[in-house]
């Protein structure tokens, strides 16, 4: 898009002693310094003279080179981009800001660089777009931190990262993962509406390899599964902390499926010595008797196939069942009749065992599939009505 406005080099001839400056539609192809620090016009702390920025506003701008964001001491400055485009990095590694920064509705193009940065105000993301994978490293967030509506096409890490303040995540969209399971959570953490595309968000076993696990959460950008899992529980708590229980439920369900992803790739790691067979079979019961206290309907199929089963195994296994098959016989609805209402008595926890006695049980094997049939029985309906309580 063209610009009304073209500055090519010399950004910082544009300072001046005055308090705000602002451009408008402008396209800057240099490398531009915020905030623009006037020399001789600095403040004295501890007998040292520290860096006084000025405000700057930048409105519809266009940047083609880096963007370099300076430590400054003026707690009334304000850094403002409104509308604005990053085509190049944007570096604010070490700095530290007493002043508010401002990023509205901003397109970051390139490399994100936040690492040891310090927000001791406010620090407001509100509705950009981050196209490139992100990590805030060690970034301080002593204020308040908004991030509501803003997309994060690629993964984003808050990597030791600390909210001092109160962060707000309203409707923010991850197109790909989050991770905060290293965040530092020292003040109030406020989430509402955010938006997952869990098909693409994709994390990576590490196992045992602390090298690994800590290079992926420092500097590649990549996610370790124990993280995703920790992430989606960090979620859930949240929600619950907000009485959003509508919510809590599908972070439950996520942490959930995260975790049964992990267990599966640690059956397959050899230094792993844990066994997962047990954690493995709980979450593939979890899973199919209803979605992990998600949707009643998986409770109520499962009640019923897993009583079809252990009727179907507690007949085949008497003589009376054996003796009356027949293959080729005729149509007789007196033994449909009887087999819906052996069904629809087995659905009862609590029923009789009389039934078994007079079909001649081979071994006594019909009661032990009866008995197991029970406790199957039981659970689906329990897990049935945990599902149906979901939202409390």
């Amino acid at each position: 898009m063209e610009r009304s406005n073209k500055i090519t080099d010399g950004i910082k001839l544009l300072t001046s002693i005055s308090t705000e400056n602002t451009f408008n539609d402008t396209r800057f192809e240099c490398s531009v310094e915020v905030p623009f620090i006037q020399e001789g016009f600095g403040i004295e702390v501890n007998g040292k003279e520290v860096s006084k920025g000025h405000s700057m506003t930048f409105n519809d701008c266009s940047f083609f080179d880096e963007v370099n964001m300076l430590s400054d001491s003026n707690g009334e400055c304000v850094i403002t981009f409104v509308d604005c485009i990053f085509e190049k990095n944007i570096n604010a590694e070490d700095a530290v800001m007493n002043g508010k920064v401002r990023f509205r509705n901003c397109h970051f193009k390139g490399d994100v660089n936040f690492r040891n940065t310090t927000f001791n105000n406010l620090a407001d993301f509100w509705q950009c777009t981050f196209h490139k994978p992100t990590t805030f490293y060690k970034t301080d967030f002593n204020a308040t931190t908004v991030f509501s509506s803003a997309t994060f096409n690629e993964n984003v890490l808050f990597t030791y990262s600390l909210f001092g303040g109160k962060a707000i995540f309203g409707r923010t969209k991850f197109i790909k993962g989050l991770d905060i399971s290293q965040t530092i959570i020292g003040g109030e953490l406020q989430i509402f509406d955010l938006s997952f595309d869990y098909q693409k968000y994709v994390a990576e076993y590490v196992g045992t390899n602390n090298s690994k696990f800590q290079n992926y959460i420092d500097n590649l950008h990549k996610i370790p599964q124990i993280n995703k899992v920790t992430t989606f529980q960090i979620l859930k708590n949240q929600y619950a902390k907000q009485g959003n229980h509508i919510d809590e439920i599908t972070m439950r369900k996520e942490e959930k499926k995260a975790f049964s992803e992990l267990v599966q790739a640690r059956k397959k790691d050899n230094d792993w010595t844990s066994t997962t067979g047990g954690d493995r079979f709980i979450l593939w019961l979890n899973r199919w008797s209803n979605h992990h206290k998600a949707d009643f309907r998986n409770g109520i199929v499962f009640t019923a196939s897993v009583a079809f089963l252990f009727l179907l195994l507690t007949f085949v296994t008497t003589g009376e069942f054996w003796s009356r098959l027949c293959l080729d016989c005729k149509f007789d609805s007196r033994v449909i009749g009887y087999t819906i209402k052996s069904f629809i008595n087995f659905l009862n926890p609590v029923h009789k065992t009389t039934y078994i006695d007079s079909l001649n049980p081979i071994f006594g094997i019909p009661y032990v599939f009866d008995f197991l049939g029970r406790i199957a029985v039981g659970y689906g309906m329990y897990q049935t009505v945990q599902a149906f309580r979901k939202y409390r």
